[in-house]
């Protein structure tokens, strides 16, 4: 199994059942799937996020962030460029996400969820956060 590839799409309610504390949701925001917006799972039903308007760390339900319609799509992707990272335990990563809402940041999204998920100070690469795909 390749861990770098995508994860596969999931509805929101189907994805809602799978998802735990401190996983990576990925919605794309173009038909093409090159342009995704990112969230942090931080537990019953909500996600910590950059609000793509005003660059705020925002708070809200994933179907929310997922759209608020049945059809939204949307994907656990803990593997996106891990590099050889070490990953930040689920319970540090929404720590680490919840600690920065209300704040206005100059982080992209992904940025955003990757500044959340990695120790970036460890030079190995030990993974210690769930690492699993979607199928």
């Amino acid at each position: 199994m390749d861990y770098n590839e995508k994860t596969s799409l999931k509805d929101v309610d189907e994805l809602l059942s799978w998802v735990v504390e401190g996983d990576i949701i990925e919605v794309p925001i173009s038909e093409s799937e090159e342009e995704s917006n990112w969230a942090v799972f931080v537990g019953k039903g909500q996600v910590v996020h950059v609000d793509r308007i005003n660059s705020q760390v925002s708070q809200s339900t994933l179907r929310m962030f997922c759209g608020n319609s049945s059809s939204s799509l949307g994907r656990v992707n803990n593997f996106d460029h891990l590099g050889g990272r070490i990953c930040k335990r689920p319970l540090e990563i929404v720590k680490c996400a919840q600690k920065q809402v209300g704040k206005v940041t100059n982080v992209s999204p992904k940025d955003f969820v990757e500044s959340c998920r990695f120790d970036e100070e460890s030079g190995t690469s030990e993974v210690k956060g769930r690492n699993y795909m979607m199928t």
